[in-house]
């Protein structure tokens, strides 16, 4: 398999473990300190790596002496029931990924929409109406171009002329919806096109330009990629381009103006503190990506191949990671870091500041704009992936079509997003629903590939209970410290039912 492939597939990975979190990281050192934020980070990221492993182990043995003839997240029910774990196993995993992926996908398509209005905000009155011509004028080209284009050639896959002609329609939506917000005063409107726009925005970028042109694929899924994979991929290499680049740039600006961060905090402030914050760190490594790489029997067939794209995708996530964070740490001060994190906002607002203090407003405002795009394009590659993981489960449990879920979803999720937005009560809910998603991460990830049969027949039962046990400390920790009567309730019934369904399962394993 050529090395492009597998490399294609870990960035599609690291696009979706690498969301914009990433952006509270150097935050969170102000309550771990620099020394165990970075030990957390390099030994939360090993324990993954196994768990991908074990993961993909267990699905390949199932299907050692099979003919693959499916795709998709069947091949995973595979390893279920290799595992003997098909009733509170496959129970387990919906539930956990719901519990999961769905409050995640709420706070993207949020993210999204508050980076369009935001966005807006920067553009003149005398600038709007061209803004909103250069949006237009994009999406008529990529139309056109893509109805010439396809006149003349059978589409065999994603070739760099459909990727262009993928990410520019994208853009050209977010543009266009820039302009149209920055003429509209109505706030509750404004929520609303920001929202709708964004989310239409991930729908083609999800179907378009392959399902465009459904009739003419030809897709092999034994040696090739799907469309959405390579687009992803391709997403994920600007992205960690702007996430490292960005602060590179401005730790240069501020060694030669002499004006670094004139401390940093090595040691954390409490256990308390520790305990919160690393329940943060430990979900930064949990992404649904890996699951979708079980599409390809080629993958399944190739366990070392498998093991590869894994290395990779949490190589590449641990290192942007810690670079990341270190640039901020050693580039912004303590003081801004706290004045940040009380006020919610993210790191890329903080080296702003920092910025800005020195003198350097433009570059603060660039620093802003680049924020903005880079969580525009971070939460898209999230949310694809994320909602992929989620349509293919729902398609096993449900049989109802994947692609005709995955627009439910949008549609379902990017309405509440308004409404939450429109009624003032978004924070309260992302709040309750974070709590929610450590749990059901838990559930479909720390614990659940403990209790399938690796290579050897053996489950590690010991290990998923003593996940178990760690989830449901963490959470009762956070539940705790949760301000929002609705946030404890929410997290309360979550935190019952993904220990319900823990014991269930791995009582379910101990029989088998």
């Amino acid at each position: 398999m050529p090395e492009k492939k597998t490399l294609l597939l870990a960035f599609y990975c690291t696009g979706i473990i690498v969301g914009g979190g990433i952006l509270a990281l150097p935050l969170v050192s102000v309550d771990t300190g620099v020394i165990f934020l970075l030990l957390l980070l390099i030994v939360l990221g090993l324990i993954f790596y196994l768990i991908y492993l074990r993961l993909l182990d267990s699905v390949a043995v199932a299907l050692k002496n099979k003919i693959v003839l499916h795709t998709g997240l069947i091949l995973y029910e595979e390893g279920l029931k290799h595992s003997n774990l098909i009733k509170y196993g496959g129970l387990a995993f919906t539930i956990g990924l719901a519990l999961y992926t769905l409050p995640a996908d709420l706070v993207y398509i949020l993210y999204g929409m508050k980076s369009l209005i935001q966005l807006s905000s920067l553009i003149t009155i005398s600038n709007d109406i061209e803004i909103i011509l250069i949006g237009l004028i994009i999406v008529l080209i990529v139309f056109l171009s893509t109805i010439i284009h396809y006149k003349r050639v059978i589409y065999t896959g994603l070739t760099s002329i459909d990727l262009i002609l993928k990410i520019m329609l994208m853009i050209g939506i977010w543009i266009a919806t820039i302009g149209i917000i920055s003429l509209i005063n109505e706030s509750d409107v404004r929520v609303i096109i920001a929202t709708s726009a964004f989310s239409f925005s991930l729908i083609v970028s999800e179907y378009f330009p392959e399902s465009f042109l459904r009739n003419r694929i030809n897709l092999d899924l034994r040696e090739d990629i799907l469309p959405r994979h390579k687009a992803s991929s391709y997403l994920t290499i600007f992205k960690l381009s702007l996430i490292i680049g960005t602060p590179i740039l401005a730790f240069i600006i501020l060694w030669l103006s002499s004006s670094l961060a004139n401390e940093v905090i090595l040691f954390p402030r409490s256990i308390d503190s520790l305990i919160a914050a690393t329940s943060i760190i430990i979900f930064m490594y949990v992404g649904s990506g890996i699951y979708n790489i079980l599409i390809y029997g080629w993958i399944i067939k190739n366990k070392e191949l498998g093991n590869k794209i894994v290395l990779y995708a949490v190589l590449i996530s641990m290192l942007t990671y810690l670079v990341f964070t270190l640039l901020i740490l050693l580039s912004v001060d303590p003081n801004i870091l706290i004045y940040s994190s009380i006020k919610r906002e993210h790191a890329f607002i903080s080296l702003s500041r920092k910025l800005e203090n020195i003198g350097l407003s433009i570059i603060g405002l660039s620093i802003i704009v680049i924020a903005n795009i880079f969580a525009l394009v971070s939460v898209s590659i999230a949310y694809l992936g994320f909602t992929d993981t989620m349509s293919d489960r729902l398609n096993i449990d449900i049989g109802l079509d994947r692609n005709i879920i995955w627009i439910i979803i949008t549609i379902i999720i990017s309405s509440s997003v308004a409404l939450l937005e429109i009624n003032d009560v978004s924070k309260i809910a992302t709040d309750a629903l974070g709590i929610a998603g450590n749990a059901g991460g838990g559930l479909f990830l720390l614990i659940l590939p403990w209790l399938m049969k690796d290579s050897n027949g053996k489950r590690r039962i010991d290990l998923a209970i003593i996940f178990t046990i760690i989830i449901t400390i963490l959470n009762i920790f956070i539940i705790y410290e949760s301000y929002s009567l609705v946030a404890k309730v929410i997290g309360a019934i979550s935190l019952v039912l993904v220990l319900l369904i823990s014991i269930l399962v791995i009582s379910e394993a101990k029989k088998h």
